[in-house]
Order: structure tokens, then sequence, then C-alpha cells
């Protein structure tokens, strides 16, 4: 006796079951995808700027600059090796749909 053919008649001897048990192996590897995906994005900040990077912002944002004397401040944490400082502005190019996010950090400390 074959039993391929007997596995292939009574999967489909009830064909609703077979579909929502198909469907809900797919959807299982659908949400294991994503949650590996949310999983991944959330550690890749860590392991793009490193262990030994800490970065100090403003409390109302990106766009506001640390005042300069918060340099010497932060220079005087035991364990900190430089102080830099990171710029943001946008701009707008020939159209206000061409909107440029730019970012620019001092290439040496301060």
């Amino acid at each position: 006796m074959k039993f391929l053919p007997l596995i292939w008649r009574n999967l489909w001897r009830r064909k609703v079951r077979t579909i929502f048990t198909l469907l809900s192996i797919f959807v299982a590897f659908l949400l294991f995808g994503l949650l590996m995906t949310i999983r991944a994005s959330f550690s890749l900040g860590v392991e793009l700027a490193g262990v030994d990077r800490l970065t100090v912002i403003h409390k109302t944002g990106l766009i506001m600059q640390l005042p300069v004397s918060y340099k010497s401040r932060l220079q005087a944490v035991r364990g900190v090796e430089a102080v830099t400082h990171n710029t943001w502005f946008g701009g707008i190019y020939q159209n206000p749909r061409n909107f440029l996010p730019r970012s620019r950090s001092s290439p040496t400390s301060i």
C-alpha cells in the first residue's frame, strides 16, 4: 500500500480544517518573521552606535543645541574620552517637497 495517496486523500477529506491548518502555519511564519525584524531593529541602534558611545540631546528635541558650557561638565564625567557636537538642520531645495534633513558633526572633539 502506498501511503502518499492515502495521506493526500485524508488531507482533503475535511477541506476547511486543512485550509485553516495551512493558514495558521502561514500566519505563524509571518508573525515570526515580523517579530524577528522588530527585535533586530531595536538592537540595531546599539550595534551601530557602539556600547561605548553616549548621546546627549536637549530636552525639547534634536534641533536645539546644548549650551557650550556643558562641554566642560561632560568632559569631567569619569570615563568620557572625547566630547563633540552634532548640529541638525533642515533645508528645502527649490520646492517644499524637496526637504533635506541634514546632520553635521565636528570631525574632532571640541
